[in-house]
């Protein structure tokens, strides 16, 4: 029964030394995140680029067109148009 405590007791205290590591590397994680964003913003702001100034000095970087989206789904259906339906002609309109 002794060893059954024991054993249990090295658990709990791996359990808790594991969720302070967890706990310290998220933190790290967290502070790292912010100094690379810091970082980013002011290369930004000491190259005084806008996103605009960008787009145009890369091309590649703007996002694609909706026309030159494929005009097929995944599933190989044809995806509904949207927007206005065209007038349908009567026949009285017609003649």
């Amino acid at each position: 029964m002794d060893d059954m405590d024991d054993s249990l007791r090295k658990e709990q205290e791996l359990e808790a030394q594991m969720q302070a590591l967890k706990d310290e590397l998220a933190a790290v994680r967290a502070a790292n995140r912010d100094a690379v964003v810091a970082d980013v913003k002011a290369k930004i702001k000491r190259y005084a680029i806008t996103r605009t100034e960008l787009a145009t000095a890369f091309p590649v970087l703007r996002k694609p067109r909706a026309s030159t989206r494929s005009k097929v789904n995944a599933d190989g259906t044809i995806p509904k148009k949207r927007g206005r339906k065209p007038k349908q002609q009567t026949q009285d309109s017609a003649e």
